[in-house]
């Protein structure tokens, strides 16, 4: 494949040439294609910059787990976890510490909530 070593000033783009293997004639020759090039990759969870709030100058999020309450029945709670965050991503910060991408991270409703307050998630 071939990849041109500037972008034109004019359009801001990269020519970009290659060969794919085209089993089912989904591709045509000389098609154009939209891309979005990631330089680098890092590590994290992103999350929405309203998920996010701070106190003290730590940072923090609210997420959801599933605890027993004293009478046994099982609920969910918010929890605050401490994160760090790396950049911002249009809408979005990425988290680099703190935060597992399997965690269900809480977005609205964050002025009303403290640490282990039960919550009815909305679906």
């Amino acid at each position: 494949f071939f990849i041109a070593p500037t972008a034109s000033i004019e359009t801001q783009t990269i020519l970009i040439k290659a060969l794919f293997n085209n089993p089912n004639s989904q591709l045509r020759a000389n098609q154009l294609v939209r891309a979005r090039v990631f330089w680098n990759q890092r590590p994290g969870v992103l999350i929405p910059i309203t998920a996010m709030t701070r106190v003290g100058g730590d940072t923090f999020v609210y997420v959801v787990e599933t605890e027993k309450s004293p009478q046994g029945v099982s609920q969910q709670v918010a929890r605050q976890k401490r994160v760090k965050l790396g950049e911002i991503k249009g809408n979005n910060y990425q988290v680099i510490e703190g935060l597992q991408p399997e965690d269900k991270v809480i977005i609205s409703g964050l002025l009303n909530l403290s640490d282990g307050v039960a919550i009815v998630p909305e679906s």
